[in-house]
């Protein structure tokens, strides 16, 4: 296993579909949130977040800056996942997420922090230590990471999911 070259690295994309998926091996399916697809990138005591194409958010996000801490300290990690803000009922809110990722003044970004709470939703793992596991089945993949995300963590979320080799009944029971 070889580490991942962050510049070369693009996030997987929803393709649309007419139907859920269907057919002998089990699919996974997640709930989709209603925020801001981010990478992130830890690297040594540093984290950068960046938006599927390719800005730099990480200074408008500063309590993201824990996300090492609260992944149990690895030297190196690249995680796919969504960036969620929340209203005051506890609801996702996309509105929200663009007051957060849109402001560049430091006095609004610490003003924001306050006011509205973010998370890191983590649905996929893709480098661990230096080692790309994108070779490995995303059932592997979502094991480690749900490993690694700390019962305290404050800013970052497991992404659950569920196994099914019927979508539509899947969806239908939702």
């Amino acid at each position: 296993m070889m580490a991942i070259s962050p510049s070369r690295l693009e996030p997987m994309l929803v393709r649309s579909t007419a139907r859920p998926p269907f057919g002998k091996a089990d699919w996974l399916f997640e709930v989709k949130q209603d925020g801001i697809r981010l990478m992130a990138y830890l690297d040594g005591e540093h984290v950068r977040l960046l938006t599927r194409r390719g800005r730099n958010v990480t200074s408008q996000l500063p309590e993201l800056g824990a996300l090492r801490q609260e992944l149990g300290g690895p030297s190196s990690a690249i995680l796919d996942g969504e960036l969620v803000a929340y209203n005051e009922h506890g609801i996702p809110d996309f509105g929200l997420v663009l007051q957060r990722i849109r402001t560049e003044s430091w006095r609004r970004v610490d003003a924001l922090r306050r006011e509205i709470p973010v998370a890191y939703v983590a649905f996929d793992l893709l480098e661990l230590g230096g080692h790309d596991l994108r070779a490995f089945p995303l059932s592997e993949r979502k094991a480690r990471l749900r490993t690694l995300i700390g019962d305290d963590a404050r800013h970052v979320a497991f992404s659950d999911h569920w196994q099914a080799s019927d979508g539509e009944a899947l969806f239908r029971a939702i």
